[in-house]
C-alpha cells in the first residue's frame, strides 16, 4: 500500500504545477465566498466565471443586492441555468444582513450551514478558500477519486459513508496552509485528469499506484 505521504505529495507537486486562477479562490468577502458557491453547484467553473464576475460588478455585497428581487436575480443568472439557486442567493443575503454576518467573523462549518444556499461541501470550501483553514471537502469528486484510486465501490449515500470520510480525512494534511493547497490541488486534479469519462490516466501523477484501469 502507497503511503499516505506520497500520494499527497504527488497531488500537491502535479496542482502547484498545474494551478488555475480563479477569484473565489482568493475571495474578498465571505458574501463573494458564499456567492460562488452557489454558483458553482452543479455548474463547471469556467462557466460561472464571466456571471460571477458580471455579478459582483453589479452587486459588490449583501446590502447592494438586498432589495432586488428573486426574478431579477434569475434574469441575472439566467446563463447558469438551475434558476432555483436565484431563490438560494436571495435567502442568502436576507441571512446576512438580518444576522449581521460580517468578515470579521470567524465562522465554524456548523455556522457556515445554517447560511441558506450552503451543504457540507460548499461550507468546506468557504472554510478552506475565504478562512483558509482545514475542511474536509466531499463531493461526487471525492467519492469517484476513493473508488478509483483503491479500487472500492460505495453503495448508497457514499458521501456520508463513514470509511470514506476517514480515508480523505487523513489525506488531507493537518496544516492549515498545506491543506488549503492540497484541496485546490485535488479540485484542479479532478476537474482536468481524473474526469468522470475519458479520464487522463497518461497524464496522471499517480498513474503507476492506481487501481484504476487506464482506458
Amino acid at each position: 500500500m502507497n503511503s499516505i505521504t506520497e500520494i499527497r505529495e504527488r497531488l500537491i507537486k502535479w496542482g502547484l504545477e498545474n494551478k488555475d486562477e480563479f477569484p473565489w479562490r482568493t475571495p474578498d468577502s465571505l458574501y463573494e465566498s458564499v456567492l460562488a458557491e452557489i454558483m458553482l453547484i452543479r455548474t463547471p467553473a469556467k462557466q460561472v466565471l464571466p456571471v460571477y464576475l458580471k455579478f459582483l460588478n453589479k452587486y459588490p455585497n449583501a446590502e447592494s443586492l438586498s432589495s432586488t428581487s428573486i426574478e431579477k436575480i434569475k434574469v441575472e443568472i439566467d446563463e447558469l441555468g438551475l434558476k432555483w439557486r436565484a431563490e438560494r442567493i436571495k435567502n442568502m443575503v436576507q441571512y446576512f444582513i438580518i444576522n449581521n454576518i460580517s468578515d470579521k467573523m470567524n465562522l465554524s462549518i456548523e455556522e457556515l450551514k445554517k447560511i441558506p444556499g450552503i451543504g457540507n461541501y460548499s461550507a468546506s470550501a468557504v472554510m478552506t478558500y475565504f478562512y483558509n483553514k482545514r475542511a474536509v471537502p466531499i463531493d461526487s469528486n471525492t467519492v469517484r477519486f476513493i473508488e478509483r484510486f483503491y479500487g472500492r465501490t460505495f453503495s448508497g449515500e457514499a458521501r456520508r459513508n463513514s470509511d470514506l470520510y476517514k480515508i480523505i480525512n487523513n489525506l488531507i494534511p493537518n496544516k492549515d496552509k498545506n491543506a488549503v493547497i492540497f484541496n485546490e490541488s485535488f479540485l484542479d486534479f479532478m476537474r482536468k485528469v481524473c474526469q468522470p469519462r475519458n479520464p487522463e490516466c497518461k497524464n496522471c501523477p499517480l498513474r503507476d499506484i492506481c487501481s484504476y484501469p487506464e482506458i
